[in-house]
Parts: structure tokens; sequence; C-alpha cells
């Protein structure tokens, strides 16, 4: 998705604490395409994102040291690291800042002066001005559908008589069954559920399908039960 999300810099210095051998590898359009079909024939069902590609390729280079890894899986999901748990916090605490500050109609927070006071947000200011300008005030189910809702790309992608066959209603009413199921009242509890209940599995699909392609077995010590139950 570009240089900005390379993360091989944080690669590099863990393994210098660690005194381990750092590999690299930067996979090519032309490898996607001749891997695609293999890719394809192994997984034997969709699957959501790009990620699959890398992560076959990654695998490759790992087997050709070692027959067992420790892959990251459910990191993101049970730790918040998605950068939307940042923003679905941060929109929390905007409302209730506005809320807190509203006189007599006129709002003296703002997402801009918060951001002037916390640099570090300043790259998530598109994000976060996209998220709030749907709804800052929705429900907390809604507000999460707006964000992880894909279905405005598929406009350019799928005809019109077959879009017309989707039934938003009925596909936020099946979100709203698992966003909501569980009895709390923290956001950050509702995101990562739903995540972990829908997300993940396709996710961990995707790990033992690609790393079963090159005979690598991939073990995932973060979602192991006496993790889970912290």
């Amino acid at each position: 998705e570009g240089y900005e999300y390379d993360e091989s810099n944080y690669a590099k210095e863990i393994v210098a604490e660690s005194s381990g051998v750092y590999h690299e590898i930067v996979p090519t359009a032309e490898q996607f395409v001749s891997d695609l079909p293999e890719l394809i024939y192994a997984l034997d069902e969709p699957v959501a994102g790009p990620g699959l590609f890398p992560q076959y390729r990654v695998s490759k280079l790992a087997r050709e040291n070692v027959k067992v890894v420790l892959g990251g899986q459910g990191g993101d999901e049970i730790f918040g690291g998605y950068a939307r748990y940042l923003v679905g916090y941060l929109e929390q605490a905007l409302k209730g800042a506005i809320f807190e500050t509203n006189e007599e109609g006129r709002y003296l927070v703002t997402l801009d002066s918060i951001i002037d006071q916390l640099p570090m947000l300043k790259q998530y200011r598109p994000l976060l001005s996209h998220f709030l300008s749907r709804g800052l005030f929705d429900n907390m189910d809604e507000r999460y559908f707006h964000l992880i809702d894909r279905t405005h790309d598929l406009e350019h992608t799928l005809s019109p008589d077959f879009l017309s066959t989707f039934d938003r209603r009925q596909i936020f009413e099946d979100f709203q069954k698992v966003f909501n199921h569980p009895d709390t009242l923290s956001y950050i509890n509702k995101m990562t559920h739903f995540d972990q209940k829908t997300l993940l599995p396709a996710l961990l699909q995707v790990e033992d399908r690609v790393s079963m392609m090159v005979s690598l077995e991939s073990r995932v010590p973060l979602l192991d039960t006496r993790m889970l139950i912290l």
C-alpha cells in the first residue's frame, strides 16, 4: 500500500535486540500473477484482503530455513492494534469533550483543537474527519458499521443489477447481532469482539492454508486460551 506502511525498521530493531538473522523480501507484480492460480486453488474459497500473497512469500522464505514458525495473528484483535480502534477511542473521547464544553450551542472542543494539541494524531486526521462526518452522535453499532463498511467500493466492480440485490438493512442487522452481543458498554470491547468473531477467523484460514502450501507449521501463541482469559 506504499512505503508509509513499511514496518521493516521495526523488524530490524527486534533482530538487533535478539541477535537474530534478518531476512527481507520484496514481492513483485510478476510473482503475484504467477502465484495467484496456485493461491486460489489452495484457499478453496474467497477471502477478504490481499495479504495472502505477501504472507505466502514470507512463508515460502521461512520454509527454506525452518519447519515451524510463531505467528502474530490475533495480536491486533486482542490488544487493540488496528488504527480504527484508536479512531473509535478518540471519537468517544471527542464526543464526551464536546458534550462537556457545549456552551449555548457552540462547541469549544473540536477535532482540530484536539489534533493541534496532539501532533501524533495528525496522520489520522483524514480517517477521523471521515469517521466523524458520518455521525458523531450515532449509536456505537452504527458508527462502527460506517467505519468498516466497504460496500461503496463495490460500486466500481459490480453491476447495478447485482448491487440491487443487496439488502443493506439485513446486512446491518446481521452485523448488530455480533457487535452488540457482549454485555458491555465499552466501545473498544465491542469493536474487538466483533473482529475476533468475524475478521480473525478469515485471517486464520489464510494463515493455515498459505503455510500448509509450503509444508510450514505456523502456530499462533497469542490466541492460546491462557492469553485470551487474561
